[in-house]
C-alpha cells in the first residue's frame, strides 16, 4: 500500500503598500506590493543585459537599488527601470 504525501502549498503574504513610521517623511519605507512582485538578480541581469555578477557587486555596494532578505538579493522592477533612465547618457551629436 503505498503512502500518501502531503502536499506543500506556499501561502501568499499580503503587504501593506506604504509602511510609515513616526520618524520624519523623508524616511518613509515603501514596500513592494501583491502588484509588483520582487524579481530576483537574474532577471535584473536580463533586463539590463549585464552579467548576474554584475548585479550582485553593484547592489552590494549600494549602487542599484536592492532588498537583502537573509542572503537573497531582490530587486523592484520599477527601481531596477528608474536606474537605468538615471544612466542614459545624451546622444552624441554630429
Amino acid at each position: 500500500m503505498a503512502k500518501a504525501r502531503k502536499q506543500r502549498t506556499r501561502s501568499t503574504i499580503s503587504v501593506a503598500a506604504d509602511v510609515t513610521t513616526s520618524e520624519p517623511p523623508s524616511t518613509t519605507v515603501t514596500m513592494p506590493t501583491a502588484d509588483e512582485p520582487l524579481i530576483g538578480p537574474a532577471e535584473v541581469s536580463l533586463l539590463l543585459g549585464v552579467p548576474v555578477t554584475w548585479v550582485y557587486s553593484k547592489s552590494e555596494a549600494g549602487q542599484l537599488p536592492s532588498y537583502k532578505l537573509g542572503h537573497y538579493r531582490r530587486f523592484k522592477r520599477t527601481e531596477i527601470v528608474e536606474y537605468l533612465r538615471a544612466c542614459r547618457t545624451a546622444p552624441i551629436g554630429r
